[in-house]
């Protein structure tokens, strides 16, 4: 299961639950979505452009607990985890130090 950062929230996702491998094809698929943005389930749009429903509700999915992490101070390293680009802690580490249930305010790290 490989995990990604949202852009917008901070929140860790699926790559399968957000939208993520679409990331090349967002501009075509989507308003106001950047070919560059991946985002969580809840950020994601809940239309496509064309007005169809996607798989998103606006809601989170609770296939495993919501976690908030510094927004974009973290990556997907090669094993697929998520990785914090200054100390370096993945796993259950990098949630015990900086995952919240909470949003990160914008200007804090």
């Amino acid at each position: 299961m490989s995990i990604f950062q949202c852009i917008k929230c901070g929140v860790a996702e699926n790559t399968a639950l957000g939208l993520y491998h679409n990331v090349r094809r967002n501009e075509v698929h989507f308003d106001n979505v950047p070919n560059d943005m991946v985002l969580c389930c809840v950020c994601a749009p809940t239309h496509y452009r064309n007005g169809k429903p996607t798989k998103f509700t606006g809601q989170w999915h609770s296939r495993f607990h919501r976690t908030f992490l510094p927004k974009g101070m973290c990556f997907t390293n090669d094993q697929g985890n998520l990785e914090h680009i200054l100390d370096h802690t993945s796993g259950n580490e990098l949630y015990q130090l900086h995952g919240r249930d909470e949003e990160y305010p914008d200007e804090e790290e």
